[in-house]
């Protein structure tokens, strides 16, 4: 059985659709017959930390054991080697000029020493880069050096998969440019990073991998989900009546997002129940104080994905631009309207989805605008069923990120992933709308 270690496992994050896809990602490795025998937590990839080196390892071990008997000298004590590991040289490289030099530290066991060992013990190497390909952080890079680092150093079979590609800060440009030629796979979740990174990749495209999860069947979930207690939320939510999801979006930060009272005000008032989302810190942040004042049901942060999955699947619409929440609620048909994220992936999305539903201003978004858009799409039976019937077809193209798998399993020797004809068709209409 092929061992797979994974790059990004980000299943330890509190957002909703970073445990999920994690999550989905077990699974399809599972399906494929492989042992995922290690797995690389994202925190470590965006975050520098004390692991990345015997010395560092051992002198943060020695202050810990020093302190742990007493809470407060323990706290004081994590707090300053926070602040001081930020001040230390990092392990990982700034610019593509760096990656040679900072590779060969890593290959003579001067950093990274499990990592590498996990790299060299595995079959596969699996990169999950999701959204966080972007602005030239830590995460970006740092799964950019590791699939060079697989690849140059190691010569392991490397997939970058599952993920959107923003490459619009050069240097992050020019690594990519120089890493995904020379990897196995390459698998972008939307065709707009596909056709960005056309001209130094052929790269395949397939849905995310959140689509895996499936919303319960209505009557089927009501019955649990109409149990006292079921769901966590801070006010009454009842499932048996209908409801709108509202989520945030990505590109709120906490000191930078609109105020939502007056469209959930509305929108009480014409549909009657009202469900605030939480798939992310920021989200919980900016609607625990709306739900309190205007008595809305709130689905925290804690609750389980596939939780969230039947919650929105099962919604008469949802509004807001998380791309897992738009991906969940298409799992059960529900009708999006998307505000806009922090770039281009909603509006890909939607063009994967087939739709043509307008992207609304995330910080200065027109209610009756939003209004007009619900009362249409609420009223579209046939609309819920194109976007079921779609959603279904996309999640048939999500084991092509795990391809590599199976190619491996079949000819060990020969490594030469293909396209099916599902996952051209996706390609073409989504270059084709982005065209």
């Amino acid at each position: 059985m092929l061992k797979v270690y994974l790059i990004n496992d980000s299943s330890k994050h509190p957002n909703w659709g970073s445990r999920a896809t994690t999550a989905a990602l077990k699974e399809l490795i599972k399906s494929a017959d492989a042992d995922l025998f290690a797995s690389l937590p994202l925190k470590q990839l965006s975050k520098p930390n004390w692991d990345s080196t015997a010395k560092r390892q051992n002198f943060s071990n020695f202050i810990k054991a020093k302190t742990k008997n007493n809470k407060f000298t323990k706290k004081l004590a994590s707090v300053s080697l926070n602040r001081l590991i930020k001040k230390l040289p990092d392990v990982i490289p700034k610019n593509y000029s760096q990656f040679a030099s900072y590779a060969s530290k890593v290959e003579k066991s001067e950093c990274l020493q499990e990592i590498s060992c996990n790299i060299k013990t595995a079959d596969v190497i699996l990169i999950n880069g999701e959204g966080g390909i972007k602005n030239k952080n830590r995460e970006s890079r740092a799964m950019l050096f590791l699939a060079y680092l697989a690849k140059k150093v190691y010569n392991k079979p490397v997939a970058f998969i599952n993920h959107t590609a923003d490459f619009c800060h050069p240097d992050l440009r020019e690594m990519a440019q120089n890493v995904y030629p020379i990897l196995d796979d390459v698998v972008f979740r939307e065709s707009y990073s596909a056709q960005k990174c056309s001209d130094f990749v052929q790269g395949a495209v397939a849905a995310d991998v959140g689509f895996y999860f499936k919303p319960a069947p209505y009557d089927d979930w009501l019955k649990l989900a109409g149990r006292n207690g079921y769901y966590e939320s801070s006010n009454d939510f009842d499932p048996s009546k209908p409801y709108i999801c509202i989520g945030g979006s990505s590109a709120y930060s906490r000191n930078n997002y609109p105020d939502f009272r007056n469209l959930c005000q509305l929108l009480k008032k014409e549909f009657g129940q009202v469900v605030l989302t939480s798939s992310a810190k920021i989200d919980e942040e900016i609607f625990s104080p709306i739900a309190k004042e205007l008595n809305l049901a709130l689905i925290p942060l804690n609750t389980s994905p596939q939780q969230a999955v039947d919650i929105l699947g099962n919604a008469r619409a949802y509004i807001g631009g998380r791309w897992h929440g738009a991906i969940f609620a298409f799992s059960g048909g529900t009708p999006v309207i998307p505000l806009a994220s922090e770039n281009f992936k909603l509006e890909a999305l939607i063009k994967q989805m087939n739709l043509d539903t307008p992207i609304i201003d995330a910080f200065d978004f027109d209610q009756n605008q939003i209004l007009k858009l619900l009362k249409e799409y609420t009223k579209q039976e046939q609309l819920r069923s194109n976007i079921l019937k779609r959603a279904n077809s996309l999640a048939k193209t999500i084991t092509r990120h795990t391809a590599i798998i199976s190619e491996l399993n079949s000819s060990p020797k020969t490594l030469e992933i293909k396209n099916d004809i599902l996952n051209q068709e996706i390609e073409g209409q989504a270059r084709a709308a982005y065209n």
